[in-house]
C-alpha cells in the first residue's frame, strides 16, 4: 500500500481488524518523516488493550490517546516550532462565532482546536482541542476551556504589536504554534487571530454541506 493510499484509507471509518487496516498503519509507521498532521488510529481489542506482537511495529512509532492503549495517534515529525504567520486574512471571533483549525490539508479529524466566543459570565474564548477527533477528551466534557477576553487585554498590550501566540503540546514532537492573537476589543466583544503558515481555519458544517 502506498503512503497516500495509507492516509486515505485510515481518513475513513475501517474495522480495525481488517488485514487492510493494519497494512495501512505500518505504511504510515514507516514513513513518518512524510506525515504533515495527525493520524488518529485504533487497534483492535477494545478496552482490554491489545497484547497481540503483530501491532508492536505501529504501537512504537504512535502515541497512546487512552488508558487501554488502543486509541492511538500518529505524530509527525520535524515539525517548526516558531510562530510564522500566514498570509491569509485574520480571524475576527464575535459571540456565537467559531472557528476551527487544522494543518493545510489535512482531514477534520487532524484538527487541532476549535475557537469559540461564549458567554460564560463574561465573554470567553473557548478552546477546545481535537475537537473532531474520534478520541474523547473527557475533561472537555465536564468544564469549559478558555480565557475570559477581561484576562487577555493586558497580556497581548505587553507583547508590543507581536501576536501571542496559542501553541499546542504534542508528545513527542514539543509545541506547535497554532494562531497568533493580534487584538482583543472589549467594547466589540472580538478577538482578532491571524493563523500560522503551516495552518487553515474551516467550518465543518459548510463542508458537509457541500458533499450533499
Amino acid at each position: 500500500m502506498l503512503f497516500d493510499e495509507a492516509l486515505a484509507y485510515l481518513g475513513e471509518p475501517h474495522n480495525p481488524s481488517e488485514p487492510a487496516y493494519r497494512e495501512a498503519c505500518e505504511t504510515v509507521a514507516a514513513n513518518l518523516d512524510q506525515l504533515t498532521y495527525r493520524v488518529f488510529i485504533h487497534l483492535p481489542g477494545g478496552l482490554s488493550g491489545n497484547n497481540d506482537p503483530a501491532w508492536n511495529t505501529v504501537k512504537a512509532a504512535s502515541e497512546e490517546c487512552c488508558g487501554c492503549g488502543n486509541e492511538r495517534v500518529f505524530e509527525p515529525r520535524d515539525m517548526r516550532h516558531e510562530f510564522e504567520p500566514s498570509g491569509a486574512d485574520p480571524v475576527v471571533l464575535s459571540l456565537g462565532d467559531k472557528v476551527y483549525i487544522r494543518p493545510i490539508g489535512a482531514p477534520q479529524s487532524a484538527a487541532y482546536v476549535k475557537f469559540e466566543i461564549i458567554d460564560a459570565d463574561g465573554l470567553c474564548l473557548s478552546c477546545l482541542q481535537d475537537p473532531m477527533s474520534s478520541v474523547i477528551d473527557f475533561s472537555s466534557l465536564f468544564s469549559t476551556q478558555g480565557f475570559r477576553l477581561t484576562d487577555l487585554v493586558e497580556p497581548i498590550k505587553r507583547q508590543n504589536g507581536k501576536p501571542a501566540v496559542f501553541v499546542r503540546d504534542q508528545k513527542s514532537v514539543g509545541t506547535i504554534p497554532i494562531v497568533g492573537i493580534t487584538a482583543v476589543d472589549l467594547e466589540a466583544g472580538t478577538v482578532t487571530m491571524i493563523l500560522d503558515a503551516a495552518v487553515e481555519a474551516f467550518d465543518p458544517d459548510q463542508e458537509e454541506a457541500h458533499t450533499h
